[in-house]
């Protein structure tokens, strides 16, 4: 798992479309001027339909029930026919986050026999709602002496995110997916004899006609090599560093020595290079392998310490929209999680293909490990 790191390939997306974020965030600041703050972004907002502050006191309905209460204790309010306590069981519904709130609770109709039960008063941390803080000196969300800052999750990220996709205490969300995949060149390689799978680059016939990229260049790589040690094996890196394959650095540059002709059929590699060169008319295929394919992901959030914290949660907001994501994966033929993006006509649907597990923890354990064992393989 890589944070917002950008490979070579997306220099000239950066290029093309800096000028489109800068302004996409400046027009959502001017539509946001004019557009009514919700509720829970109005700072001058206390409250809603509350009865206007006054001091202690007893409500009677007249004067004589007043000259009656001597004093404004617990034990005298009981006596005036407008007084109702509050203690009790109390129908209770939590919420997470704003998204999902319930907007009509106040109806006289509304069904709320699903909801849970607490008593009043009570804290609902205590009755399994929420996570418990325990403040003592220090103010949750402050590094560094820093105001605090807590984590910001965009409403496209609450509503609509799996849960597997974004970090469960709001730090980051998953931007982008893409996947490092088999390709073959179609001048070179007939598609009925093309391989299939990871085993059928073990062929004889694929000795000194593959390239693939390297695992300790490569982010993507290593991530990929991971993930097919833990299904294949060492075995399998053993068998095919015997087929004297073309070693690269990036994972962007198997697909380019696949168009070029340089070799017949890329290991691994950016299958979203494979499927931009397709389209502009290279002879390129992708290949979907039936072990699975590596999946890559790149989540992104904000720092703690952020020096400009409003103009990045505005942007991570903008990054996430369904708007956005379906422009990104339009033009990089990547893929987003964002369940109301649609692929590109043409290409493959990420829900059609069988992919291999990610486990970020898992990668940065075997790091130096998959770094020496590949070296000591390829001879690289």
């Amino acid at each position: 798992m890589k944070i917002a790191l950008f490979e070579k390939f997306f220099s000239s997306f950066a290029r093309k479309v800096s000028c489109l974020i800068a302004s996409g965030a400046l027009a959502s600041i001017a539509a946001g001027a004019d557009a009514p703050l919700r509720d829970w972004q109005n700072p001058r907002l206390t409250g809603v339909n509350n009865q206007p502050p006054h001091a202690t006191m007893i409500i009677c309905p007249d004067a004589k029930t007043a000259r009656r209460i001597s004093l404004a204790a617990n034990s005298e309010r009981v006596k005036s026919s407008f007084y109702r306590p509050l203690n009790g069981d109390w129908k209770y519904h939590y919420a997470a986050n704003h998204a999902g709130r319930v907007t009509d609770f106040w109806k006289p109709d509304f069904d709320d026999s699903k909801w849970g039960t607490i008593p009043v008063p009570a804290n609902v941390e205590m009755h399994g709602y929420g996570v418990p803080i325990y403040v003592n000196i220090k103010y949750p969300w402050t590094w560094h002496g820093v105001n605090p800052n807590p984590p910001f999750v965009p409403e496209d990220v609450a509503k609509y995110f799996p849960s597997e996709y974004r970090d469960p205490d709001g730090m980051f969300a998953t931007t982008r997916i893409w996947l490092s995949s088999i390709a073959y060149n179609t001048n070179l390689v007939k598609p009925e004899d093309a391989p299939k799978s990871f085993a059928d680059l073990l062929d004889p016939k694929w000795a000194g006609k593959m390239v693939k990229g390297h695992p300790a260049y490569s982010g993507t790589i290593m991530t990929a090599t991971f993930q097919m040690v833990r299904e294949l094996g060492w075995e399998y890196f053993e068998k095919l560093s015997k087929q004297r394959v073309m070693q690269v650095q990036s994972s962007t540059d198997p697909p380019k020595k696949l168009s070029l002709g340089e070799r017949a059929v890329m290991a691994d590699g950016n299958e979203y290079g494979v499927v931009l060169l397709k389209e502009a008319g290279q002879p390129v295929e992708p290949v979907y392998p039936t072990e699975g394919t590596p999946t890559i992901s790149g989540p992104t959030g904000i720092f703690a310490a952020a020096p400009h914290p409003n103009a990045a949660k505005l942007f991570q907001a903008w990054l996430h929209s369904r708007e956005t994501q379906q422009f990104f994966i339009d033009f990089t033929a990547q893929y987003s999680v964002h369940p109301q993006v649609q692929s590109k006509p043409g290409r493959r649907r990420i829900s059609d293909i069988k992919l291999m597990k990610e486990d970020a923890a898992g990668v940065e354990q075997m790091t130096e490990e998959i770094k020496t064992r590949y070296a000591k393989l390829f001879r690289v």
